[in-house]
Parts: structure tokens; C-alpha cells; sequence
């Protein structure tokens, strides 16, 4: 074998193994839906407590539901984005509810720098509650 042809088969094997490690890194092209279905849910629940912020604010109590809140956030989606599951409100006191969807992964101990940071970045793989209250303010962690 030429110096040429050996170079080449280490140059292409070198191509390959950085193709597959970064599909193992990545997760391929299902876990890459995956999150950004998941973020797509964290900007859902971070604009839906956005306008019940403002509904608060406004009224002077909490929503009764999620419907109508669109005219403090227009554009405002109140269900899951892939099962098109309206996202779980309960009002749990005079100023406390729940925000509620189902996640694909668990990020609790992930850092994505290119992620708006809010606590609704920050979840497990599974159906989860944030608790949250029109008076306190939502932290980043």
C-alpha cells in the first residue's frame, strides 16, 4: 500500500469515527427532536407563567383556566407541542399553582449555553410539576 492510499484510509477512518462520535454525543437525529421538543415546552411554560404573571397583575387574582391568557402573550400555546395535550393548571392557593408537562429528558444537571435560563429548563424525564406563586419570582434553578 502507497503512503497516498494509507493516508487517505486514515484521513476517511478519521472522518467516520468523528461522524459517529459526535451522532453519540448528539444522540442522533430522535433525541435531537426530542429536545427540541422539550425546549419547546420550557418556552411554553415560561410564556404561559409570563401571562399569568400579567393576568395577576391585572385582575388581581389567578386565571380560572389557561384559555384567553393569548392577549398577555399572543401566540400562546397551552398544550404539548408534540401530543397537543393542553399542559396541566391547577390553582393550589390564593396566589400558588401548578405548571405541569411531560419531558422527554431529564436536564436537572444539564447546562445548555444557548438556552434561555429559567427553572422550566430544569426538569426530569417525566411528567413534572413546577410550583409556582404570583409572588415570588421565578429562579433560574
Amino acid at each position: 500500500m502507497s503512503r497516498h492510499r494509507a493516508f487517505a484510509a486514515a484521513a476517511t477512518l478519521a472522518v467516520v469515527l468523528g461522524i459517529v462520535i459526535g451522532f453519540w454525543n448528539l444522540g442522533g437525529p430522535g433525541k435531537q427532536r426530542e429536545a427540541a421538543a422539550d425546549q419547546r415546552r420550557s418556552e411554553d411554560l415560561r410564556r404561559i407563567w409570563f401571562a399569568i404573571q400579567q393576568f395577576h397583575s391585572t385582575e388581581r387574582k389567578l386565571p380560572p383556566a389557561l384559555t384567553g391568557l393569548d392577549i398577555y402573550s399572543p401566540g400562546l400555546r397551552v398544550q404539548d407541542p408534540e401530543s397537543n395535550i393542553p399542559y396541566l393548571y391547577q390553582v393550589t392557593g390564593e396566589t400558588a399553582y401548578q405548571l405541569c408537562a411531560t419531558f422527554n429528558a431529564d436536564t436537572r444537571n444539564a447546562l445548555d449555553m444557548d438556552a434561555p435560563v429559567t427553572r422550566f429548563n430544569y426538569h426530569p424525564a417525566a411528567r413534572y410539576c413546577f410550583n409556582l406563586d404570583v409572588t415570588q419570582p421565578v429562579a433560574n434553578r
